[in-house]
């Protein structure tokens, strides 16, 4: 899919348990589908690093020093 957050949220919200780019290996589509089918999430490595550097910058403290 899209690599562009409006897609993605709008996935997520709609239901997806997982999304996977348009670029990814069909290793990775793999994976994504075994998650998915037994219940468990999965986003697209470039997407999973986005939201963990979105939710240290938005969900943690900003005194924190973090290196």
């Amino acid at each position: 899919m899209y690599d562009d957050t409006g897609y993605v949220h709008k996935a997520l919200r709609a239901g997806a348990k997982a999304y996977v780019l348009k670029d990814s290996s069909a290793g990775e589509l793999v994976t994504a589908i075994k998650k998915a089918v037994s219940g468990k999430r999965y986003l697209s490595q470039r997407l999973s690093e986005r939201a963990i550097d979105v939710y240290i910058k938005e969900m943690l403290p900003a005194r924190f020093d973090y290196k």
